[in-house]
């Protein structure tokens, strides 16, 4: 199946001028896309009359691998009434159905970590003790990785196997969980369940620094299956 690289419409919209349309057409980049789309016209001679032509054909081959999973959408959004409200309010809905929508709803450190379910050991043990100190360690490297760009993504995406919320939140609380089997000078890393979803943390990290680089070595070497 042919698959269209995204493309920036705004680019053709905001042409002016035939000479512009032209100009970004023979643009080695877009001359590929059109290739890809099946474009049989010759973009040195296109006018601005082109351009609904042109970028109708770029979004019906974008889009035709996924036609049938839209009509299921359509369908069940139809059933419940949804589909005529959502087509008559567009700009409300469109944050819900698109890629640019889906950066509203990015996870952040604050609400990732007011959502944990934490499971501790019984009060007043020395496992919770333990426990306490390694979890204000995994506290700090989430807030630390939200001043990364891109970091805190990484990290959710371990835990759950997705880069976004939902837009409407979590559907499962995250639990983290100890481990304490761990025989002396265990190197063992964090380990996460995205069916759970949950994470697993060993209570043998003694400062932030050996926490931070068995964390931080997790997240890069412990995707695929089997792996986390």
């Amino acid at each position: 199946m042919m698959v269209v690289p995204n493309v920036n419409f705004s680019q053709i919209a905001a042409c002016n001028t035939a000479e512009e349309l032209r100009a970004l057409l023979i643009d080695d980049s877009m001359m590929d896309i059109l290739q890809m789309v099946g474009y049989r016209g010759v973009p040195s001679k296109e006018t601005l009359k082109s351009v609904p032509e042109i970028t109708r054909s770029i979004v019906i081959t974008g889009i035709a691998r996924t036609l049938a999973t839209i009509d299921q959408i359509s369908t069940g959004l139809a059933s419940i009434g949804a589909l005529d409200y959502i087509r008559s309010h567009k700009n409300a809905m469109q944050p819900l159905f698109t890629s640019e929508g889906a950066k509203h709803f990015q996870p952040t450190p604050d609400v990732f970590l007011d959502g944990l379910n934490v499971e501790y050991s019984a009060e007043g043990s020395n496992r919770k003790n333990a426990e306490i100190d390694v979890y204000k360690h995994f506290c700090d490297f989430v807030q630390d990785q939200g001043m990364e760009e891109g970091g805190f993504v990484k990290l959710y995406k371990f835990i759950t196997g997705s880069d976004s919320f939902t837009p409407l939140g979590l559907e499962r609380v995250i639990t983290v969980r100890f481990i304490h089997w761990c025989v002396s000078d265990c190197k063992c890393r964090p380990t996460a369940s995205t069916c759970d979803p949950s994470i697993n943390l060993p209570v043998h990290y003694s400062n932030m620094s050996s926490f931070e680089e068995a964390m931080t070595s997790a997240m890069k070497e412990g995707f695929g299956l089997g792996l986390i």
